[in-house]
């Protein structure tokens, strides 16, 4: 049984699973209370991402004993897009480290805009609302937009149920005058299905934004730079408010300055007469990737691939290191010593830890890129290629995949080959992996778990089957399931 929308709530801070389950849950109920109000397919984008930072960051303020979770959710929602219109809020709504700003591929805005365009008649009426005062409106929003009730609107603005009456009263007053508002046709208890929208559908645009606010929520190196940022923009802006008004001291201090270069003989002298280690061009940068036998944060290096052959990290980096690990068991067999160094692994990382080191690790247990560089406290590199595909990609075909299989009722480990198949190449498809191939692994040769003899499989080994992913080589593996697990 999956825990409660307040369990959830209270573990976000620090748990990105608690915050992904919370987000497949309701970001469809979100996504269609931004449709309701905004105007763009765009800017429905990033009010989503803005709506759930904005959740991630208030949540210490949560009072479950006060609002039940999903009420609460939509009184934020409904706030980040208000403050849309406030000048003295940024332009932007979402942080810059929220959400990517790329322009929406062609499917995802036709189906933001078909969401748009049943939701036309409430935008119609948000519209009208945007002239009453903020209180008021918040108010009214909640009730005829999202269907809420006066007593859950309070609960998730923090009023007196009697004050909330009030001000809903005074609202649908100042309405009723209202050229421009048009009431709802039929009862808002259903306010928030127009034309049976479904409310709990999870799309790649979804996916996609999930995997970018995790990343960006959860990654403490990631938050540093974004405060290192923002105190920068913060100093810029004190500087330029300071600044001197006194002309001539400005005058003396830069004839000081000149006066002192031209005095010293090197104001204008090339660079090539100055000599040092500025002379001649940049070294150029020594690209190097580490391969380890193990995803432990206490293994070492047991080779290194350099050159810029190998970068970005990759495909090439994975092939260099297997290359490695292969002399090193050569050389090793010379000596008389026989050890296998190649790990045995259906599946490679690459992680950057945080002095710097990018490495290539196995994957014996199957985690996701983010979640296996965490488990060895490190991150993965931004810039690197998994199969032509980046790392965005990677993680929303990992999102996807999982909620494709769990919809299908796949991922057991004991899967029919061809509904696996068909539901893995789908995700694929759909999440633009151009250069990923799918490898069949299964085999009708198998062995008698009781006494070890070979047998035959009529089936083909496809009756029971399991996938493994490699994301290095943009690969996803179908194997037959070991004799005796399903």
């Amino acid at each position: 049984m999956g825990r409660t929308d307040q369990e959830l709530l209270a573990r976000l801070r620090t748990d990105p699973a608690a915050f992904e389950e919370l987000y497949l849950r309701h970001v469809g109920k979100i996504v269609a209370a931004v449709t309701r109000r905004a105007g763009d397919p765009a800017e429905v984008r990033d009010l989503v991402a803005a709506a759930f930072t904005r959740i991630h960051e208030s949540v210490r303020r949560y009072d479950p004993a006060r609002s039940s979770p999903l009420p609460w959710m939509l009184g934020v929602t409904g706030q980040v897009v208000a403050e849309r219109h406030v000048p003295v809020v940024p332009a932007t709504p979402a942080p810059p480290w929220a959400s990517s700003r790329r322009a929406l591929e062609a499917a995802q805005r036709a189906r933001l805009e078909r969401r748009m365009r049943a939701s036309a008649p409430a935008r119609r009426r948000y519209q009208a609302m945007m002239r009453l005062p903020p209180r008021e409106r918040a108010m009214v929003e909640l009730v005829e937009l999202d269907g809420l009730t006066h007593i859950q609107a309070a609960e998730a603005l923090g009023v007196w149920p009697s004050l909330a009456r009030l001000r809903l009263s005074r609202a649908e007053r100042k309405l009723a005058r209202s050229a421009h508002y048009h009431p709802p046709p039929e009862a808002v208890a259903n306010a928030g299905t127009e034309r049976g929208e479904p409310l709990d559908e999870v799309g790649p645009l979804e996916l996609e934004l999930l995997g970018e606010l995790r990343t960006a929520l959860y990654d403490p190196r990631r938050t540093a730079r974004a405060l290192r940022a923002a105190r920068h923009r913060h100093h810029r802006a004190m500087a330029g408010s300071r600044r001197l008004t006194t002309a001539p001291a400005l005058v003396l201090a830069l004839a000081t300055v000149l006066g002192g270069a031209f005095a010293a003989g090197r104001l204008f002298e090339p660079a090539s007469s100055r000599g040092g280690a500025s002379s001649g061009a940049q070294a150029p940068v020594d690209r190097r990737i580490a391969c380890y036998e193990q995803l432990d944060q206490r293994a070492t290096a047991t080779a290194t691939a350099a050159g810029e052959s190998v970068w970005p990290p990759g495909a090439p980096a994975l092939q260099a290191c297997l290359s490695a690990w292969k002399r090193q068991e050569v050389q090793l067999a010379r000596n008389g010593i026989v050890r296998h160094i190649v790990p045995q692994t259906p599946g490679y990382v690459v992680c950057q830890q945080r002095n710097g080191t990018v490495g290539v690790f196995p994957n014996p247990r199957q985690l996701s890129l983010d979640d296996a560089c965490a488990s060895i406290g490190a991150s993965v590199p931004e810039d690197a290629r998994f199969g032509g595909a980046t790392v965005s990609q990677v993680r929303t075909f990992d999102l996807d995949l999982r909620v494709r299989l769990r919809q299908a009722g796949l991922g057991t480990g004991c899967d029919p080959y061809g509904p696996l198949l068909e539901t893995i190449r789908a995700s694929v498809n759909a999440n633009g992996l151009r250069g990923w191939t799918i490898r069949d692994r299964t085999s009708a040769q198998g062995v008698d778990p009781v006494n070890g003899a070979p047998v035959f499989r009529p089936d083909g080994g496809k009756r029971w089957t399991r996938f493994s992913v490699n994301p290095l080589n943009g690969q996803v593996t179908i194997g037959t399931a070991p004799d005796g697990a399903c």
